[in-house]
């Protein structure tokens, strides 16, 4: 998603965590265990049924997000099938939370919140790094205000 109308330099584009996706396989092993020790039951590999949206849907989060940071805006694009995309410009960022856990703070990942003047708050699946992205972002916005 470059801006070809321009010929801007991208400041920073977050990447995204593999925890996103570990945490949508756990229910998954997790049968695949009972499966393996418990009693052979015909139909029991019906259990991993109900874990395969999740596992989709974190897949497709993970390899189709895509996040990008320019000296005058923030351009976000995520999803297959249902496209959510916005191209918010750097001067209507009105302010940005990090929101990190101890575990996220041990693995290095979280969620940055971007919050716009006139606008829904814009949530990041879990990044790598957010607060090099926050930094990014309140960078961006000190040297469009001066």
């Amino acid at each position: 998603m470059r801006d070809q109308t321009s010929n801007e330099r991208v400041i920073y584009e977050p990447q995204m965590h593999w925890i996103g996706i570990a945490l949508s396989v756990l229910p998954f092993v997790l049968v695949a265990f009972v499966i393996a020790l418990g009693p052979a039951y015909p139909f029991l590999w019906l259990l991993f049924l109900p874990c395969l949206p999740a596992m989709g849907s974190a897949l497709i989060i993970f390899y189709s997000t895509r996040i990008e940071l320019y000296p005058k805006h923030l351009t976000y694009a995520s999803g297959v099938f249902r496209r959510v995309t916005f191209d918010l410009p750097i001067t209507r960022v009105e302010s940005v939370v990090m929101n990190q856990s101890l575990l996220g703070r041990y693995l290095g990942y979280g969620q940055v919140t971007v919050i716009a003047i006139g606008s829904t708050p814009v949530t990041t699946p879990c990044i790598k790094q957010p607060a090099k992205f926050l930094e990014a972002i309140q960078s961006a916005m000190a040297q469009r205000i001066e």
